[in-house]
């Protein structure tokens, strides 16, 4: 693993203080190769203090304070949870590093390596959410498409029919007011529904035909939406590839695309998190769905139950799909094998 801080993007915003000047300024403090980097807010920089040298001056407390030789004379505060954890732990690895001035590039290697394993080790859980935090709606599409890609060897292709894809795109607008392309249709496989990264929710033709009703198909995208929003399928997927996937996400901005063929079985069968009652009940309150209509149907197909004295008089309810475009949606995978 390299070290650069062209590669890493450690960095958080920061309070410099220098007491005996009376200076207190915002600064960003970002990690680099060797150094503890301090940058004024546009990005030109103002110090560079080296790591074996800084020192936590306030272990324990929060915000954390790091200055050079632990002096105080000038130090910087900083609150970022995950900053502050490798800070921390770049420290511990640096103690047991031998340094000898005339092995200054092994001394050097040493010390790159140190802080890359300390970022790794120090906190996985942080950096999972710093590589989830720092996605771009591109690298999320590109994810949950490469993990539908592998799906579908198993459960067939996405469904399209002409009159069952414009059902579909209604489907898609009445549930969330626009149309994205965001709902896939597949033949068969093991799962029923899943959120993928990118806003996919992929759905077995099984789901359609084994429910009552477009209202209580429309539920169970609803509820997977409700899933996704409370827990990202981006932060899952980086959970079941690995710490190294997201350190690497982070260094490079690079996706593997191998990882993720061997990733997709354990992200669509893992044992997704329940969704909470009222966030339940606000998305089908958005979207004029009873929703008492779906819980009972879910209940009845031996799913988890919902207490439905906890959920109020339903809102007036709106048509999801008049039953023509609801015959055409059950049947867009007429032309394909169910595997």
């Amino acid at each position: 693993m390299t070290w650069h801080p062209d590669y890493v993007v450690v960095e958080s915003r920061a309070l410099l203080t220098i007491p005996g000047k009376h200076v207190e300024k915002p600064v960003v403090a970002k990690l680099g190769e060797t150094t503890l980097i301090l940058l004024e807010p546009d990005g030109s920089p103002i110090a560079h203090w080296t790591l074996t040298a800084v020192r936590r001056i306030n272990p324990g407390s929060l915000p954390a304070k790091f200055a050079p030789f632990g002096d105080g004379k000038e130090f910087v505060t900083v609150d970022d949870e995950f900053m502050v954890q490798v800070l921390d732990d770049v420290q511990t690895a640096l103690r047991s590093v031998p340094v000898n001035p005339k092995r200054s590039r092994r001394w050097k290697t040493l010390l790159a390596a140190a802080a890359a394993i300390a970022v790794v080790v120090s906190a996985p859980e942080i950096l999972i959410r710093q590589a989830t935090a720092l996605a771009q709606k591109s690298h999320r599409a590109e994810i949950g498409e490469m993990l539908l890609a592998e799906h579908v060897k198993n459960s067939g292709p996405p469904c399209r029919s002409r009159y069952g894809a414009s059902a579909l795109e209604r489907l898609e607008k009445r549930l969330f007011g626009k149309n994205e392309n965001r709902l896939r249709i597949v033949p068969g496989g093991s799962v029923e529904i899943a959120a993928l990264p990118g806003d996919i929710v992929v759905a077995r033709i099984s789901l359609l035909q084994d429910r009552l009703g477009p209202e209580v198909f429309g539920g169970y995208i609803l509820r997977e939406h409700s899933r996704a929003q409370a827990t990202d399928p981006l932060y899952e997927y980086f959970s079941i590839a690995g710490v190294i996937e997201a350190f690497k996400f982070l260094a490079f901005r690079e996706i593997d695309a191998d990882l993720v063929r061997s990733s997709t079985s354990d992200y669509m069968e893992r044992t997704p998190d329940p969704v909470d009652i009222e966030d339940l009940v606000s998305s089908f309150e958005r979207a004029g769905i009873s929703v008492r209509s779906f819980v009972q149907a879910a209940t009845e197909s031996g799913e988890e139950a919902v207490d439905l004295s906890r959920i109020g008089p339903a809102p007036p309810a709106r048509a999801v799909l008049d039953d023509a475009a609801w015959l055409h949606l059950q049947n867009i995978c007429a032309d394909q094998s169910i595997r």
